[in-house]
């Protein structure tokens, strides 16, 4: 969570981004998201678009794979909007549907996390998209493993 909060504080003028990845999966009805990363040197950023770093995020992923024995997948993505509430745009949802059909990743269905202008927890939304398109707005706790909340 902090990552995301830092880099969207970095972030004002434009959307950045990057990977999630962790734990569980939405049919199993537990996901722990213990991964984040950036969008990678070679991203794509403007006030209304954004695209990761593709190489570089794979190498990212294979890295957590590989210092976690396989535990540790992607799960999805996380961006900024510039806006107070945000929700997924059109292209979010072709995108993360797109990702959630693809052979390539191990989802059926995508976790797309998006920051808000306050580049805050508060202001941030957490969303499953599906391979048919279907987007659902849930809800999100932080858990405090030094509590174990």
């Amino acid at each position: 969570m902090s990552l995301i909060e830092e880099q969207a504080q970095f972030s004002t003028n434009h959307e950045t981004g990057g990977i999630i990845g962790g734990l569980g999966s939405v049919r199993e009805d537990r996901i722990v998201i213990s991964h984040a990363s950036g969008c990678g040197p070679a991203a794509v950023q403007s006030a209304t678009f954004f695209s990761r770093d593709t190489a570089y995020c794979q190498r990212i992923i294979d890295e957590w794979a590989s210092h976690s024995s396989g535990r540790i997948d992607y799960l999805g993505e996380w961006h900024k909007h510039l806006e107070d509430d945000p929700k997924p745009s059109l292209t979010d949802l072709q995108t993360l549907t797109g990702i959630a059909r693809g052979p390539d990743y191990h989802v059926f269905t995508a976790i797309l996390l998006i920051i808000g202008n306050s580049n805050s927890r508060s202001s941030l939304r957490v969303f499953l998209i599906d391979n048919k398109g279907r987007c659902a707005s849930v809800h999100w706790q932080l858990w405090d493993e030094k509590l174990n909340t």
